[in-house]
């Protein structure tokens, strides 16, 4: 009896430990393939190219905008969500996480549609144009990855105990007071963790972009964007070599989330 499970617990661990490893060559090999299709001196050369590097600096600067403002509107959200019980809580968070589970193409659909209506049409006419302009490449990065800081920063309070407010207000601290000097704190690590995980992912956003900012050379071309114009018309030595910065963007990304608290915000 006993060799008997112990010959099926053997038989269970090799099983179970395989399938991770199959997974883990697959997507290892995958991957590593792109590397021998270009050498260092064409990956070094192709940096220089001013298409790539405008990209680069693009994709950064509306990355960098998106993210700044999805922190700053996730942040509250996400406390919300973490400590408050709120009216229609289950249709609150459905549309909250709609976007993330939305396909890209649809969410450029949606913002060329939103600007077709009344307040779109008020909104580019008396504030700014969006609509296949630079500024509505941030808006197009921001639809789709806001749904991602909401979560992850939900996700970071959550694993902070609420007794330590309840106990800070005791005290005399406001809820502003405690919300401010408790539970930030507490939930910094896994606050930075989120803003980071959803600026990586804001880096790889396309559909959205070429379906409400359209895909312009020199204007609207993030990475990702420029990634499909350069291996669509033959320039394979631009295309990989944006492909591997955005690969090597999402390791460091990865690596620094994981070392914040990388598992609380995604509890």
């Amino acid at each position: 009896m006993f060799a008997r499970l112990f010959s099926q617990n053997v038989l269970f661990r090799m099983a179970v430990h395989a399938a991770l490893w199959a997974l883990v060559l697959l997507l290892a090999g995958v991957l590593l393939s792109i590397f021998p299709f270009i050498t260092w001196q064409e990956f070094t050369e192709s940096l220089r190219d001013p298409q790539v590097t405008y990209s680069i600096n693009f994709s950064l600067l509306c990355v960098g905008v998106s993210t700044a403002v999805s922190v700053l509107l996730s942040i509250p959200a996400g406390y919300v969500l973490s400590r408050y019980r709120i009216p229609l809580a289950s249709v609150v968070d459905t549309i909250v996480d709609l976007p993330i589970v939305l396909p890209q193409l649809i969410a450029g659909i949606a913002l060329l549609m939103f600007f077709q209506t009344p307040p779109g049409v008020w909104i580019e006419t008396n504030i700014m144009e969006f609509a296949y302009s630079r500024p509505g490449v941030v808006l197009a990065i921001f639809f789709p990855t806001i749904s991602l800081a909401v979560r992850s920063m939900k996700a970071g309070f959550d694993s902070v105990d609420p007794r330590y407010e309840q106990v800070a207000r005791t005290l005399g601290c406001t809820e502003w007071q405690a919300f401010r000097k408790v539970a930030l704190p507490l939930a910094r690590n896994s606050l930075i963790a989120g803003a980071v995980l959803n600026w990586a992912y804001a880096l790889g956003v396309f559909g959205s972009v070429v379906m409400f900012s359209g895909a312009t050379r020199m204007k609207t071309d993030v990475i990702p964007v420029a990634i499909f114009l350069n291996m669509t018309t033959g320039r394979i030595d631009l295309g990989l070599t944006l492909t591997i910065v955005l690969l090597v963007i999402a390791v460091v990304s990865l690596a620094l989330f994981k070392r914040l608290g990388g598992k609380a915000t995604l509890a």
